[in-house]
């Protein structure tokens, strides 16, 4: 986690995450040790996250987690698409847009975030889909 919030904050001055509501991750029996485990895991990231930021004068944006996967990040289209747990292609049947749904809700919960501070960011432009590098999932492609 140290090397992953240091490596987002040396390379990004605002960086947007989702305000996750852990109630809803997981279910059955044991779901509330299982929400504890996994709200504790990810609060202590973003914890490190904005530390890091803070000291280096960047910004950590939390958004609310609401319809970011099911939402249509293509900017002309406001289709909401749903999905299960294991479908993990976003596809839109209204524009045709099909991308990995965590890249989707990506851009979604970036999107969001820059519409909430508004004009104090006005030379970031919202993300289109060709100017990410999204090598988590293919590791054949490169950042450049």
């Amino acid at each position: 986690m140290h090397k992953l919030s240091r490596a987002y904050v040396d390379r990004y001055d605002v960086i947007a995450v989702e305000d996750l509501d852990s109630k809803n991750l997981s279910e059955g029996e044991s779901s509330a040790l299982n929400r504890y485990i996994a709200n504790h895991a990810w609060n202590e990231f973003v914890s490190m996250l904005a530390y890091k930021a803070s000291q280096a004068g960047k910004q950590v944006i939390e958004v609310e987690a609401k319809n970011t996967t099911k939402s249509c990040s293509n900017p002309n289209c406001d289709n909401k698409v749903d999905k299960e747990l294991t479908d993990r292609t976003h596809k839109c049947k209204e524009c045709g847009l099909e991308i990995d749904r965590d890249l989707n809700a990506a851009i979604n919960i970036l999107n969001k975030a820059i519409s909430l501070v508004g004009q104090g960011l006005s030379e970031v432009k919202a993300l289109r889909h060709n100017d990410l590098c999204w090598n988590h999932f293919d590791s054949s492609k490169s950042c450049g």
